[in-house]
């Protein structure tokens, strides 16, 4: 059960490589079976002919599953090495100031190298929970490490608006231990609610007071921008504003947005995938003074 929320994570997160994937496999199934005659006639033929004795067909599997053990272990050696030959600084050369976010989608994070990267990453999110069960299986490994190597740190919650918003904040909240000079809770709403639109919106509120109650402050809300504008706008805000538009700053014009995911191109030593680019509208004393717990 666990690696299937994984693959419907996944799934979610790359729907078009999901589409393209499962095209293939359905034309390659489609041509097995359309010329699954000729292919049986032709195995067959190629029994005959080709008699191998016991002792080469095991040499040839032993052979085939060492090669693939070797490759597997390259692989995942320089998956978790995250060579890079250069990071992609001119990316985060923005006129405000730089930070990024990461979940386990990003892989096993070396922190120390992280800490020598030339971006200059001022913050960072993490991902802590989702829905009612799910703890991110690097939360508490990247809490512990970002926070240790001086970074400003925030957690967040991938709100699911099918579920209890109360549940949903005890999970957060009995996950996450926030302390004085933590980064404000971020709610991570990309999901409609199967109720319609004010079951939305009405569980979000309610997510946002418990956590004003307990923390003293309103959460940071997270969206994309096509989401904002058809399920958000104008609904939140006395929340500050962290909107998601993959494109120039132009993109996300006339809307009072506070911090701005620009990309999930950034290429950081120390972390085997590519991460999220985040802009805050303000220096680092804003960021501290507005934006974290009290």
């Amino acid at each position: 059960m666990r690696y299937l929320k994984y693959l419907k994570h996944w799934i979610e997160i790359h729907p078009i490589r999901s589409l393209i994937v499962l095209l293939f496999l359905i034309l390659f199934f489609t041509i097995l079976f359309y010329f699954r005659k000729e292919i049986k006639s032709k195995l067959s033929n190629y029994k005959l002919q080709f008699k191998i004795n016991r002792k080469l067909k095991y040499l040839i599997i032993l052979i085939a599953v060492f090669s693939a053990l070797i490759v597997s272990f390259f692989h995942f050696k320089y998956k978790r090495s995250n060579h890079i030959f250069s990071e992609n600084t001119y990316i985060s050369k923005t006129n405000h100031l730089f930070g990024i976010d990461i979940s386990h989608h990003n892989g096993e994070i070396n922190w120390d190298e992280v800490k020598k990267s030339k971006h200059p990453i001022k913050y960072v999110f993490i991902k802590a929970t989702e829905g009612k069960k799910l703890v991110d299986k690097r939360y508490h490994y990247n809490w512990k490490n970002a926070k240790g190597n001086g970074y400003l740190v925030g957690a967040y919650h991938f709100y699911r608006p099918n579920v209890s918003s109360e549940i949903q904040f005890k999970h957060f909240s009995s996950t996450v231990e926030l302390e004085k000079g933590d980064l404000l809770p971020v709610l991570d709403i990309e999901k409609e609610s199967g109720l319609g639109k004010n079951n939305l919106i009405k569980g979000i509120r309610n997510w946002i007071n418990l956590c004003e109650f307990k923390y003293g402050a309103k959460p940071i809300i997270y969206t994309g921008r096509k989401f904002y504008e058809q399920f958000l706008k104008d609904e939140f805000s006395d929340c500050p504003l962290w909107i998601a538009s993959y494109s120039h700053e132009k993109s996300i014009y006339g809307i009072e947005w506070h911090l701005h995911q620009f990309t999930e191109d950034v290429i950081i030593k120390g972390v085997p995938e590519k991460v999220d680019g985040n802009n805050f509208k303000g220096d680092f004393d804003k960021l501290k003074e507005l934006f974290t717990i009290k």
